[in-house]
Parts: structure tokens; C-alpha cells; sequence
């Protein structure tokens, strides 16, 4: 635990905060995108035609027409002392919920809000979906908390200022309220979890398919709330560029980009390939067959797997979550490193059921297979993931996802029915 604590506080604390230390390219993303909202500036757009005009990145989303002020983002940038930050892709509401990180520098601004990701790291934590009257035995809390703070995307998450960790918080406090029955609460959290990253929509579509009607209308009517807000802060032509444009190209773009580690990303790495990646094979059209497929398969087994099994209790309701977190990273076409710090949620909802079978040590092979391949660091960058079947090797942490998802079926396959109700 020790060793971990100190590892975790020099990677993901002490090493972002030494000056000399670049910071977050994706964190300057937010900064810019809240001096957009600011000066009313399509911050969009003006990334889109500087990727189109200087860049000639197509892996990236580009849009038709002419820029209004092309010299707007190097100035930007200029001005601030950064590098060349990766594109916008989150939903307005995430930029203005930035603005107040406007006070600072945008180095002092990072520095702030990696404080706040700590925040909401001992947030998450605490209403992790456990039972908290089950004793747990010193050596396995010292062994669990070790593992945690060795966890890769955990420390990818703080160091690189990403805004995971604020969604892994809503999610769980979303969880705690559902377990005290506070439905229409959770609705509300998991509404701003989804209007700061889309991927939480799915857990509001399948508290629908469970029945949770408060939670979904809730979810829906704040989501409703929250678009009016941003389109009050930014207007309407940004919020149609980004629904109607930037989200629809962003979302059904293939990317075989090293860090992808969702199925579409390792089934474009052998069909598609990327600006620095050969692929050993090369069919577009077979990758976007595999993937669409591949990703229905996978939806449609789960929702009939829990339409099946019509049961009340929170236990397999937890367990029902996490399976769905866990798709959410295999099914969608963009899951970075980073993303995979919401599987604390299912780590977590497994482990304290390790116990409960004769068959528990074939569970936790799988578990540790799965937290060593997703926790794994290699240099995506060296010339060997490059080319042919080496690119492969870039999914390894698609491995530990998979592992994941079948320790989580195992386990609700098994106890799915449990004691204490909803």
C-alpha cells in the first residue's frame, strides 16, 4: 500500500507539478475551449480548419467552408505558451463548466484542477458500489488500495488533467443515491456525468430497460435543462456545430490510433491503419462490417441476458452496471487509456464477491489477468508497434477488457439473484 501511495503521488501529484514539466496538452483543450465561450468565438470550427489548413490530419475531424479568422488558434496558443492541443470534442456544457479556471494561468489552471481530480478520486472512492458492513481484512485492504493506486489509467487520468475522474464521481454518486432511493437525485448526476461525456448515455438507457423510470426521467429532464443552459451561454450555431457536425463525424470516424483500445480500434489497426501505423492487412469496408457487427452482437446478448433475469436486487443491479461500463469501453469507436478508469467501478463490484464459490481462484486469475493487461505500459511509440503484426500488440489492453467482461458474466451469471432489494 505504501509503495503504491508513493508511486501514485509521484506520477500522478509531484511529477505534472515540477515547473519545468510540460503540462496537459488535453487540459489546454478545456482552457481554450473556455476562452471560446468567453469571447463567443466557435472554438469548433476554428480547429477543424486548422487541422484542414495546416495540418492535413484526416484522421481528425475536418469540416467544408472558409475560415472566418484563421490566425485565431495560433494566436491562441501563442499567447499562452502551448503546444497544439488535441481537438474539441466534448460538449459545450464541459467548456463553460471551465470558465472559472479563467482566473488563472493555464498552467496554474492545471495545477488547480488536479487538485480538484483528487477531490473527486477520494469522491469515487468512497461511494464505490460496496457493501460497506462487510469487513475487509487488513492484508486484503493494504493489497487492494496498492493495486488501485498502481492502476494505469488512473495515473494517465491525473497526470494528463482529463476529465474522467469528474464523470467516474457522478457515476458513483449516481450509484449510492439509487441504492438509498434517491432516484430522481441520481437522474440528475447522471444527466451532468452525460452532458460532460457522452458515454454514460448508455447507463441511462439501461436504467430505462430495468425499469428505474425516476432515474430516466430525471436524467432526461436534466439533460434537457442542461442543453437549454449551454445554448443560453453559447448560443445556437455552436451548439449545432457540435451535435449536428463535430459529434456525428467524431463518433462514426474508424481510428486505428495507438491508444484506442476499444474493438473498433483493434479491428482498424488490422484492417485500416493510421498516419504511422501499417496495417498487415487492408479492407476498410470488412473493419466497419466487423466493428458495427461486433458492437450489435454485443449490445443485444446483454440486453437479452438482463431482460431475462427480471430481478430486483442491488447486488445483480450493481453487477448489471458494471457489465454495461464494461461494454460501453468495447462497444464504443473512441476509448482511450484514460476512459478506463470508470472499470474501477466493475474492480470493484467483483472484488468483494471473490470469495463467495469453490470456483473463486479461476475468478481471480481472471481479475488479475485483466487489471495486469489494462495496467500494462509499453512505448506506443517505438518503431516495432508500427507495422505488420506488431500493431497488434498495441491492443493489449482490449485483452483486459475482454478478461473483465468475463469475470463480470461468470459472477452474475452465478449470483444473480441476491438478497437485499433495490
Amino acid at each position: 500500500m505504501v509503495t503504491g501511495l508513493t508511486y501514485y503521488f509521484y506520477e500522478a501529484v509531484l511529477n505534472p507539478l515540477i515547473p519545468e514539466n510540460s503540462r496537459s496538452r488535453d487540459f489546454g483543450m478545456y482552457y481554450l475551449g473556455a476562452l471560446g465561450v468567453k469571447e463567443s468565438h466557435n472554438f469548433y470550427y476554428d480547429y477543424a480548419y486548422y487541422i484542414r489548413d495546416k495540418r492535413q490530419d484526416h484522421s481528425f475531424i475536418v469540416l467544408d467552408g472558409v475560415d472566418p479568422d484563421p490566425g485565431y488558434l495560433d494566436r491562441q496558443l501563442a499567447a499562452h505558451g502551448m503546444e497544439l492541443i488535441p481537438p474539441y470534442t466534448y460538449p459545450p456544457l464541459w467548456y463553460i463548466m471551465c470558465l472559472p479556471l479563467l482566473a488563472f494561468t493555464w498552467i496554474t489552471a492545471f495545477d488547480v484542477f488536479m487538485i480538484f481530480n483528487q477531490f473527486c478520486l477520494a469522491t469515487a472512492l468512497i461511494c464505490l458500489p460496496i457493501d460497506q458492513t462487510r469487513k475487509i481484512p487488513p492484508a486484503d485492504f493494504c493489497l487492494i488500495s496498492g493495486l488501485l493506486f498502481y492502476f494505469y489509467p488512473l495515473i494517465r487520468t491525473v497526470n494528463g488533467g482529463q476529465a474522467n475522474l469528474v464523470v467516474l464521481a457522478l457515476i458513483t454518486i449516481s450509484l449510492l443515491l439509487i441504492k438509498h432511493q434517491k432516484e430522481w437525485t441520481a437522474g440528475a448526476f447522471l444527466a451532468l456525468a452525460t452532458a460532460i461525456k457522452l458515454h454514460p448515455l448508455i447507463l441511462i438507457g439501461y436504467c430505462l430497460m430495468k425499469k428505474k423510470y425516476r432515474v430516466f426521467y430525471s436524467a432526461v429532464i436534466w439533460i434537457l435543462i442542461l442543453m437549454i443552459l449551454s445554448t443560453v451561454f453559447v448560443g445556437w450555431q455552436i451548439m449545432k456545430v457540435y451535435y449536428l457536425e463535430v459529434l456525428p463525424k467524431w463518433a462514426s470516424n474508424m481510428r486505428a490510433h495507438d491508444m484506442n483500445v476499444s474493438i473498433a480500434g483493434f479491428v482498424s489497426r488490422l484492417f485500416i491503419g493510421y498516419r504511422w501505423l501499417t496495417p498487415p492487412f487492408h479492407n476498410p469496408a470488412l473493419a466497419r462490417t466487423i466493428v458495427t457487427l461486433s458492437a450489435l452482437s454485443i449490445l443485444i446478448a446483454i440486453a437479452i441476458l438482463f431482460y431475462k433475469r427480471k430481478t430486483t436486487y442491488i447486488d445483480c443491479f450493481n453487477m448489471e452496471f458494471s457489465i454495461v461500463i464494461i461494454a460501453t469501453a468495447l462497444v464504443s469507436t473512441w476509448t482511450l487509456d484514460h476512459h478506463l478508469v470508470l472499470l474501477l467501478i466493475p474492480f470493484a463490484v467483483l472484488l468483494q464477491y471473490r470469495q463467495n464459490d469453490s470456483l473463486r481462484w479461476g475468478k481471480m486469475i481472471l481479475l488479475l489477468l485483466a487489471y495486469s493487461l489494462i495496467s500494462w505500459r509499453y512505448h506506443y511509440w517505438e518503431p516495432f508497434y508500427r507495422q505488420g503484426l506488431g500493431t497488434l500488440l498495441l491492443s493489449i489492453r482490449t485483452g483486459g477488457i475482454i478478461c473483465l467482461m468475463a469475470a463480470a458474466l461468470y459472477e452474475y451469471l452465478r449470483y444473480a439473484d441476491r438478497k437485499e432489494k433495490v
